[in-house]
């Protein structure tokens, strides 16, 4: 009660109600682009392995679905190879739809999706939530550095960024759910709060395997700067949040296995493209429609990326 009790003083002042209004006025544009169904395909997906995650736990990454699931053959068919944190999300998105709608009522959230309007907007919601979390964080730490101004510039840059509303709002993608958690770890390192680090990063990668990156920094950077006793906090708060979203899929059915076998054949798959749509040093280079199989300055493609991403 006694942080309530200071926070709400906080908001009738003037720096209070600027951070307030930004946040309305981020939502309010947010809101109208939620609706468009934007990047199909992935948003799509996610809801599926949501809706999966609600009817089958227990093979989640073992089984496939029908064929005719999912427009496009996406989503449906797909073999879930993301860490159960998505899956998990997106089935608390389903569970919390099929809950509230009528239970005669036969359209799934899925089928929704398939056209603007209610559906996008629904599965979006996460999204929403977690850019106005980052726009909270990110004032608030940068506040406790720097001067009132600085602050609601930085949380405005993320706020109204054109990036982040196409990413998000418009186009269904999740990275403002992982650069929420990501953002959490690196604040809470700073404030030497080893432990909610430790889980921030857990959660980060168990929405998406790609901030797995910053394990051996953070890991160098507690061994070397800080001492032992932070370093094991972090690492045991974060080995105990991955096992704790570990169980409920490998208990009955011990499916890690096959987590591991659907990355792999996601992403290192020798006919895979070396890059997907991104304009990034591939594309510079000019090796943008390139294989995984292909020979790059003398050395295979995939080899070539995991130097690059080491």
């Amino acid at each position: 009660m006694t942080s309530i009790s200071r926070s709400i003083p906080r908001l009738l002042t003037r720096q209070g109600l600027l951070v307030a209004a930004l946040i309305v006025v981020a939502v309010a544009i947010r809101l109208p682009l939620m609706t468009f169904r934007g990047y199909y395909a992935d948003l799509a997906t996610y809801v599926q392995w949501g809706d999966r995650a609600v009817r089958q736990l227990s093979t989640l990454y073992t089984a496939s679905g029908g064929a005719g699931d999912g427009e496009f053959g996406f989503g449906g068919g797909q073999a879930v190879n993301y860490p159960p944190g998505m899956p998990y999300l997106f089935g608390l998105v389903v569970a919390l739809f099929n809950a509230l709608t009528h239970p005669t009522a036969q359209t799934s959230l899925d089928a929704l999706m398939r056209s603007n309007g209610v559906g996008p907007f629904l599965a979006k919601l996460p999204i929403l939530l977690a850019d106005v979390g980052a726009v909270v964080l990110l004032y608030r730490e940068a506040h406790q550095r720097r001067s009132e101004r600085f602050a609601l510039l930085v949380a405005a840059s993320y706020a109204l960024s054109p990036a982040v509303l196409y990413n998000g709002a418009v186009w269904g993608q999740t990275d403002g759910l992982v650069a929420l958690p990501l953002l959490g770890a690196l604040f809470a390192l700073l404030a030497e709060r080893y432990a909610l680090g430790g889980v921030s990063l857990a959660l980060a990668i168990l929405l998406k395997p790609q901030p797995i990156i910053f394990v051996p920094l953070l890991l160098l950077y507690l061994w070397r700067w800080q001492a032992r006793r932070s370093f094991w906090r972090f690492t045991g708060a974060g080995l105990a949040t991955l096992l704790v979203f570990l169980v409920p899929v490998m208990v009955p059915n011990f499916q890690l296995g096959a987590l591991v076998a659907n990355i792999q054949a996601a992403s290192y798959n020798a006919n895979s493209a070396i890059t997907s749509d991104a304009f990034n040093f591939w594309w510079v280079a000019g090796y943008g429609h390139q294989t995984l199989s292909a020979t790059l300055f003398g050395l295979p493609g995939g080899l070539v990326g995991e130097l690059l991403f080491g």
